[in-house]
């Protein structure tokens, strides 16, 4: 990884690209020792994350610019493929998370639900373990607590 004028980015380069990358670069003389990371660094230091990569891919080199989760998740080709979804959840606004990355032909995978506020599926719970309508009664009895929670858990 390294850091050029606006951002991080990866370079794949292996010893045999070490010309084609000296040739992008402008550095005709690149050191071949343990110099050769500083050499590196100086050159991408005032280069342009997207234009470098895209010059060192158009060598044969690999390179691709780092890109944060949060631009990740509203990527314009992400969003399209479904791995980065929206959902409102209740008391907390529209939530962007990552979407169901495996695609299965026979069985499609689907988000789910977006979650609900603590204790919202309680009486649903305890309905399919046999104790239907005693919500009221364990809370009184402090088995459970699934109604007027704190806002947020520390």
């Amino acid at each position: 990884y390294y850091r050029a004028a606006d951002r991080w980015f990866f370079l794949g380069a292996r010893p045999r690209d070490v010309p084609a990358l000296a040739e992008v670069i402008g550095v005709p003389d690149l050191p071949d020792s343990s110099d050769l990371e500083k050499a590196l660094e100086a050159a991408f230091a005032g280069a342009d994350a997207a234009d470098l990569t895209a010059r060192l891919a158009g060598a044969g080199i690999a390179a691709h610019v780092v890109v944060p989760l949060a631009e990740l998740m509203t990527d314009p080709v992400v969003r399209a493929r479904g791995l980065s979804v929206t959902q409102h959840v209740p008391g907390a606004g529209d939530c962007t998370m990552p979407g169901v990355s495996p695609r299965l032909s026979d069985t499609p995978a689907l988000p789910g639900r977006p979650p609900g506020p603590p204790g919202a599926d309680a009486e649903k719970v305890l309905a399919a373990v046999g104790l239907d309508g005693r919500l009221a009664e364990l809370e009184r009895a402090w088995v459970i607590r699934a109604t007027e929670l704190p806002a947020a858990w520390p």
